[in-house]
């Protein structure tokens, strides 16, 4: 072979390296290695690549669900939810193992390819593998949505509606089956339920906040300033971050009742059951929270606190 030759031979095999490689790095970045639980020891060999390309479980297998009465009644896309299969504890348990195998193997693939040791054998059981990985998790997330409709229907109040709870909820369940440790021996609602509704609270605790802005007056949403435009915003996140240093200008029994009346810490309360706890009469409750919207109020208008709030807006 002339040296000509055999410089075209590296050439060629360093560009279908290069094509290896882009194509693996595009096949993971779809999803997250972190979170690997899997044990190689004990699992290895059943959970191997061959035995999990071969013995593919679809989107379809599952325990059939019958839907209640109450789930009909609602609107068509949440009763179709409920269409979604169930999965028994021993399907559970191996969907989670083969998508702990699935990062493992993928971790590998990525370890081999560091050393230049990936062909393209590599990238079609990478793709498969990342493939079979979605396909999982999407059962898992399906078989799940009713334990988040259970969950939605504890925070529903006028203005939070179980639509948007269980939109909040859904969006949490990727998340929570990337987590979710198998090994452990417990099993995925456990986890799911402290997870989804944490998500659940904050976002209603987020409402809650804007919710109060809403009531202080127009003012608090015109007077947050923005470093970055010039002027005024009306960023959410730049609102509460206002609220919340409205709300430290309080003293501490006129901020305990407004959080425990808008329910910024926890579920609303009545006057009555506030007006127990701190041992006053209700009328006394209703003062204390209209001193204490009146005070957010002028301290909303006040030019001279909006330009103090300017680091919080930047």
């Amino acid at each position: 072979m002339t040296v000509l030759a055999e410089i075209s031979k590296k050439t060629q095999t360093a560009v279908v390296d290069r094509s290896l490689y882009k194509k693996l790095n595009l096949l993971l970045s779809k999803l997250s290695l972190q979170n690997c639980f899997f044990d190689a020891v004990q699992f290895g060999e059943e959970y191997s690549i061959r035995s999990l390309l071969d013995s593919v479980i679809d989107e379809d297998d599952g325990v059939p669900y019958e839907t209640p009465e109450y789930i009909k009644s609602l609107n068509s896309y949440t009763s179709d939810f409920c269409s979604y299969k169930l999965v028994s504890p021993e399907m559970e348990s191996d969907l989670f193992l083969r998508i702990g195998a699935i990062k493992q193997h993928l971790i590998d693939i990525k370890a081999r390819a560091a050393k230049d040791q990936i062909n393209q054998q590599d990238i079609s059981n990478a793709k498969q593998l990342v493939s079979c990985y979605f396909t999982y998790r999407n059962i898992l997330i399906r078989a799940n949505v009713r334990l988040v409709m259970s969950l939605a229907k504890s925070y529903i109040s006028p203005r939070m509606s179980f639509d948007e709870l269980l939109s909040v909820g859904i969006e949490a369940l990727p998340l929570c089956v990337d987590r979710f440790n198998v090994l452990l021996g417990y099993r995925f609602s456990t986890f799911a339920t402290t997870c989804v509704r944490r998500q659940m609270l904050r976002y209603v605790q987020k409402q809650q906040k804007l919710s109060l802005a809403e009531d202080i007056g127009p003012e608090v949403l015109v007077s947050v300033p923005d470093s970055s435009q010039g002027g005024f915003s009306d960023d959410p996140n730049v609102v509460l971050n206002l609220i919340e240093a409205l709300l430290n200008q309080l003293n501490a029994r006129e901020r305990d009742v407004l959080e425990n009346r808008f329910g910024i810490k926890g579920q609303k309360q009545t006057l009555r059951v506030i007006a127990e706890r701190l041992g006053v009469s209700h009328q006394r409750v209703r003062q204390i929270e209209t001193h204490a919207l009146n005070k957010l109020n002028q301290l909303a208008k006040s030019s001279e606190y909006a330009d103090a709030l300017m680091p919080i807006a930047g």
